[in-house]
């Protein structure tokens, strides 16, 4: 009895395992265009304060912009 259950449990082990590195490999996919568009946005900020293009306040606005849109994307599938 004890050998069974010892058998159950590797397998539901095993199992587990495989199945938290898929959904782990997945959740990366999923949220690596949102971060990636975080990181765009702020390099591009930079890029134009540094050559004066644009002011503190217009990032400011960008950068808010960007979160509601983050938002807007998740909330909304």
């Amino acid at each position: 009895m004890v050998a069974m259950f010892n058998k159950i449990c590797s397998d539901a082990l095993m199992y587990g395992q495989r199945r938290v590195f898929f959904e782990s490999l997945l959740m990366g996919f999923v949220f690596f265009p949102f971060y990636a568009e975080y990181g765009l946005a702020f390099w591009q900020e930079s890029r134009f304060l540094v050559r004066k293009e644009i002011s503190a306040c217009d990032i400011v606005t960008v950068v808010f912009a960007v979160l509601i849109v983050f938002r807007l994307k998740i909330s909304y599938p």
